[in-house]
């Protein structure tokens, strides 16, 4: 007969703050946003002394069977998940010695960087927040495949993607310009306001209603702009329908 161990809870968090000073450009980045240039923090413009991010994290369960939630805020918090406190929270099942399945909302997965900065070697964190879906929601299995090395397979949605997915393109454009609100440099978010746009001017111009239809094309061209100048690699597709469609002036490039 195998006794498991009763289940525990334990709960553990980080504090940070930082200094930022420029000594060679301005130091409010934000003001060169519409350039796309300057120097800036992902995730915070203000300069001197600054707060960055409080996280608890709590846990309960053993080592076969629990539930983990990672709670945040601050600045980094908000432009991560925009307001949302909620940064992750999941069930897990040690299914065998190698295998678990673990089921919930989840960080990206980049695992070179981690929201937490006591758990994250690059303190910018500039990949995850630029190019990345932020959380996701679904069903993960991980494998031990070897000494130090674990794969693993998913199936999840974007959690801010989810509203477009499902046709709330109202909430999905509410979402976002809220996280823009709080980070105006966030190219992934100005490039899902442009395919929302752009996808009802197709729908608007399928049903013959020109005008409405020409006003969605505008407002995804500015956008996907806005987004290309940021991430001036990404967004191939959208820079070629810029080009085809005439919606680049002769004295704009990327």
């Amino acid at each position: 007969m195998c006794i498991r161990d009763r289940p525990k809870l334990n709960v553990s968090g980080s504090v940070d703050a930082y200094f930022r000073n420029n000594i060679t450009s301005a130091n409010d980045g934000a003001a060169n946003t519409l350039l796309g240039t300057g120097d800036y923090s992902i995730f915070n413009n203000d300069s001197g002394f600054s707060a960055g991010l409080a996280n608890v994290t709590l846990s309960y369960g053993d080592e076969t069977v629990g539930f983990i939630a990672d709670l945040g805020y601050g600045p980094r918090m908000d432009a991560w998940n925009g307001g949302d406190v909620v940064n992750e929270a999941y069930m897990y099942w040690n299914a065998s010695d190698k295998v678990m399945l673990m089921m919930g909302r989840f960080n990206s997965w980049m695992g070179y960087e981690r929201l937490s900065a006591a758990n994250n070697f690059h303190y910018s964190m500039s990949h995850m927040f630029s190019y990345s879906a932020r959380n996701f929601n679904g069903i993960v299995a991980q494998f031990d495949i070897g000494t130090n090395l674990r794969g693993g397979i998913g199936v999840m949605n974007p959690v801010n993607q989810v509203y477009g997915n499902n046709g709330d393109y109202s909430k999905a454009l509410e979402y976002y310009h809220q996280a823009l609100e709080l980070n105006s440099r966030l190219p992934q978010a100005l490039n899902n306001i442009a395919v929302i746009y752009h996808y009802q001017g197709t729908k608007a111009s399928e049903k013959k209603e020109f005008e409405l239809a020409q006003n969605s094309f505008e407002k995804a061209s500015n956008y996907w702009k806005k987004a290309i100048r940021l991430a001036p690699n990404n967004y191939i597709e959208a820079q070629n329908w810029l080009k085809i469609t005439g919606k680049l002036n002769d004295n704009e490039n990327f």
